[in-house]
């Protein structure tokens, strides 16, 4: 755990900052550092209509006649449903149309793609999802553990545009998986008022660092909100995912596979892959004073830049 010791705050956020700065991933570089220091980039419209019509169609042709033509009523990601297999299709499907024009933002042998899917926000007040953090890809003591997003119709506050806290990735928590959730519950309300919306068209693309608070509230129009969403990881970096055996016991990190990742971010059951090491219980939530540190030393380093 992150001491609630201002000073121990800054050293924690400066270390996650130098990870970051020093394993480049972007090609441009004033878009590189604005990912390693805010925690989210946005790239601009690398999606066509050609390609967001076709990942529509994959929801169509693909998604919905596998759930007997019935939308969910809540979010839901392709990822986080009971049939590995189809997770596994619509994540080719989508590196398909996706990766051919978002890999060039890229530096060569920078980066890999892990994952992709499609994510699911049907109208509804109870569509909202809260506060979280994505799951940690990769040792991000060593690596990067990166995302992309992209509405496929225009993304409003109406329909449950995503919202991010700037620089969140810096004192939030770095071990995060399905059995060591993040949640904010003591600071709602401070996480709330510190979010930007992203009011993104139609195959833009905004490129995230996993570890960075966001949320994106209910869909509240007539229509589904549609998004294709993905993970990346460091080029050759192993794939790991954290386990918490007990609610209080400690966490083991271990290696995985991309095509078991998707059954088990939905599953509480060890992985069977090979136990890298073993972190020390941590608590799962953010705490005022963590919030607070991180937020003052993310400002200094923000007016630093500007100055």
């Amino acid at each position: 755990m992150i001491d609630p010791g201002a000073a121990s705050i800054a050293k924690a956020v400066d270390h996650r900052l130098a990870v970051r700065r020093s394993s480049p991933v972007l090609r441009d570089a004033p878009l590189d550092e604005h990912l390693a220091l805010h925690g989210y980039v946005v790239l601009g419209s690398l999606l066509d209509d050609e390609r967001v019509a076709g990942l529509a169609r994959i929801y169509q042709e693909e998604v919905l006649p596998a759930w007997e033509g019935r939308e969910p009523d809540r979010w839901l990601s392709t990822l986080m449903v009971d049939d590995a297999s189809l997770s596994l299709r619509i994540s080719d499907l989508v590196e398909e149309l996706v990766w051919p024009v978002l890999s060039p933002a890229f530096l060569e042998g920078s980066v890999d793609y892990v994952l992709g899917d499609l994510s699911i926000k049907p109208p509804g007040p109870d569509t909202e999802l809260g506060a979280h953090q994505d799951y940690s890809l990769v040792d991000e003591d060593e690596f990067r553990s990166l995302y992309f997003w992209s509405p496929l119709t225009q993304a409003s506050v109406a329909n449950g545009a995503l919202h991010v806290v700037p620089g969140s990735h810096l004192y939030g928590r770095a071990v995060r998986s399905v059995t060591v959730r993040t949640h904010f519950m003591e600071v709602e309300g401070e996480i709330e008022a510190l979010t930007v919306p992203l009011r993104l068209a139609a195959g833009e693309v905004v490129v995230t660092d996993g570890a960075l608070v966001h949320h994106s509230p209910p869909n509240l129009t007539a229509t589904t909100r549609l998004a294709t969403h993905g993970s990346l990881a460091s080029a050759g970096a192993p794939l790991t995912l954290f386990h918490r055996p007990e609610p209080d016991g400690d966490v083991e990190l271990y290696e995985v596979s991309e095509h078991e990742y998707p059954s088990l971010i939905i599953s509480l059951s060890k992985p069977g892959g090979r136990r890298l090491r073993t972190v020390p219980s941590d608590p799962d939530g953010l705490s005022p004073e963590e919030l607070a540190g991180g937020l003052a030393r993310y400002r200094s380093l923000v007016s630093a830049r500007a100055g």
